[in-house]
C-alpha cells in the first residue's frame, strides 16, 4: 500500500505543473480582472509620484514654519499599495532628501532663532518617513508569504484532489475488477456444476445401451454357435442398431455442447427446398415411429418453399423436435407442418399427442440437462440436451423455438425462421437454340 501511495503522489506531482508566481497570481485572481489590476497598480505609481513631486514643489513655495514635510507620508501609502519595494524606497528617499533641500534653500530666509528647531523637525520627518517606509516594507512583505503560502496551499489541494481523483478511480477499477472476477467465479462454478451433472449422465445413461450392445453381442455370438436361434438374429440386430444409433446421438450431443461452448459454430449457407427436408426428415424418422406404432404426418404447402439458410442445422433441430415428440408420445400422432406467417416467416410447427408438459417445466424445457417430470421409462431419459442444443442453433440460424403444451393432449413446438430467408426462386426458361441442341 505505501508502494501505491507513493507512485500515486509521484504520478499526481508530475500531472500537476508547478506554479510560478504568475500562474499563481492568476490563480488566485481571475484572468478577467488582471488586466483592471494591472491598471489600478500603474495608476497608483504615477499618483504617488505626482503627489511627492507636488508636495515637494508646495514645501518649497511655503515657508519653513508650515511644515509640510510631515505630510510627505501619503504618497508613500500609494507605493505600498503597488507591492512595490523598490518604488517605496526610491520615493522615501526622495522625499527625505528633498526635505533637507528645502530646508538649506529656506535657510537664508529664516531667523537665526528658527534654524534649530525647524532642522530638529525637518530630521524628524526624515527619521518618521524612513519608519514609515520600514512599517510599509514589513507590511508588504506580510502579505507576499500570505499569498505565497495561500499558493502552495492551493497547489497542494490540486495535488491531493488529483490524488483523491486517481485513488477514486482505482477504487472504481477494483470493484469492476472484483465484479469481473465474481462472474468468472460463478461461471467456474456453473461450468463445474454442469461437468458435475454431465458425468453422472454418462456414467448413468451411456452404460445402458454399452450393456446392452454387449448383450446383444453375446447372443448373436451363441446363435452363431446354435443354428436353433438364428430367427433371433434379425431382432437382435435391429436392437444392436438402434443402441448403437443412441450412442452416436449421445456423443454428437456432447460435441454439440462443446463447440457451442468454445464458440467454434459456423453458419454454412445454402439455398435449398425447405418443404423438401421436411418430407425427407419425415420419412427418415418414419421407421422410429412405426416402431412405437405412432403415424408420423407431414404438412407441406402445395408449391415449393425456398429457403438460403444452414441446411444441416436446420435438419439438426427438425430431427430433435421430432425425435423428441415420437420418444415422449406413447400413443397417437406426430404432425410436422410447414407454412408461412403473414409476415413472410417459414414457420415449422411439431405436435404430438402425448402426455404433455407441466406449465412450471415449460420454462426450464430449453435448459442444459433439463428432463421432464412425468418420464417414468429408463429408455426415454437422456442427457437433457436436444432441447438446449436446438434452441443455440435456432439463435445460431436468426430464428426461434417456442412451446405450448396441455398436460394430456399433447404439446407443439414452433420453430420460426427469419423472413429474410426466403427466396422467390423464379422458373428457368431455356433459350430457343439450346432446345434446338436438345432436341438434335
Amino acid at each position: 500500500s505505501d508502494v501505491w501511495i507513493s507512485r500515486i503522489n509521484r504520478t499526481a506531482a508530475a500531472r500537476v505543473p508547478t506554479m510560478t508566481s504568475s500562474q499563481s497570481a492568476g490563480k488566485l485572481r481571475p484572468l478577467s480582472s488582471r488586466p483592471q489590476k494591472d491598471r489600478a497598480i500603474t495608476m497608483a505609481v504615477i499618483l504617488a509620484i505626482v503627489i511627492a513631486l507636488a508636495e515637494v514643489a508646495l514645501d518649497l513655495a511655503t515657508p519653513l514654519e508650515l511644515d509640510l514635510a510631515s505630510m510627505f507620508a501619503v504618497p508613500l501609502l500609494l507605493a505600498a499599495y503597488t507591492r512595490r519595494p523598490s518604488l517605496l524606497w526610491s520615493l522615501s528617499l526622495l522625499l527625505g532628501a528633498a526635505t533637507l533641500v528645502v530646508y538649506s534653500l529656506h535657510i537664508g530666509a529664516v531667523m537665526p532663532a528658527l534654524k534649530e528647531e525647524v532642522l530638529i523637525n525637518r530630521l524628524l520627518d526624515v527619521v518618521a518617513l524612513l519608519i514609515t517606509t520600514g512599517v510599509l516594507h514589513v507590511w508588504m512583505h506580510s502579505l507576499d508569504v500570505r499569498e505565497s503560502q495561500f499558493r502552495l496551499l492551493t497547489e497542494q489541494n490540486r495535488r491531493l484532489e488529483t490524488a483523491n481523483r486517481m485513488l477514486v478511480e482505482h477504487e472504481a477499477q477494483i470493484l469492476r475488477q472484483n465484479e469481473e472476477l465474481d462472474r468468472r467465479h460463478k461461471e467456474a462454478v456453473a461450468s463445474r456444476e454442469r461437468t458435475s451433472r454431465l458425468l453422472v449422465a454418462v456414467s448413468h445413461d451411456i452404460r445402458t445401451p454399452i450393456q446392452t450392445i454387449g448383450l446383444v453381442a453375446e447372443l448373436m455370438r451363441r446363435t452363431g454357435e446354435n443354428s436353433a436361434l438364428a430367427d433371433r438374429v434379425p431382432k437382435m440386430a435391429r436392437q444392436l442398431q438402434a443402441n448403437a444409433a443412441t450412442l452416436v446421438s449421445m456423443v454428437t450431443d456432447l460435441l454439440d455442447l462443446a463447440r457451442f461452448d468454445s464458440g467454434r459454430i459456423d453458419l454454412n449457407e445454402s439455398t435449398f427446398a425447405l418443404d423438401e427436408l421436411v418430407t425427407a426428415k419425415c420419412r427418415e424418422l418414419d421407421a422410429l415411429a412405426e416402431t412405437k406404432a405412432l403415424s408420423l404426418v407431414a404438412h407441406t404447402p402445395p408449391g415449393p418453399l425456398w429457403v438460403r439458410s444452414d441446411r444441416a442445422k436446420v435438419d439438426r433441430v427438425l430431427a430433435n423436435l421430432i425425435g423428441n415428440a415420437i420418444k415422449f408420445t406413447a400413443h397417437g400422432s406426430v404432425t410436422v407442418s410447414l407454412k408461412v406467417s403473414p409476415s413472410g416467416s417459414p414457420v415449422l410447427q411439431v405436435t404430438d399427442t402425448g402426455r404433455g408438459i407441466e406449465p412450471e417445466a415449460l420454462d426450464r424445457i430449453f435448459d442444459e440437462y433439463a428432463q421432464a417430470g412425468h418420464i417414468d421409462s429408463a429408455a426415454e431419459r437422456g442427457w437433457g440436451l436436444g432441447l438446449a442444443i436446438s434452441r443455440r442453433l435456432a439463435k445460431v440460424l436468426g430464428a426461434t423455438i417456442d412451446v405450448s403444451s396441455k398436460l394430456g393432449h399433447g404439446s407443439t413446438f414452433t420453430l420460426t425462421l427469419p423472413e429474410h430467408c426466403v427466396i422467390d426462386i423464379a422458373p428457368l426458361e431455356l433459350p430457343a437454340f439450346a432446345g434446338d441442341r436438345l432436341a438434335n
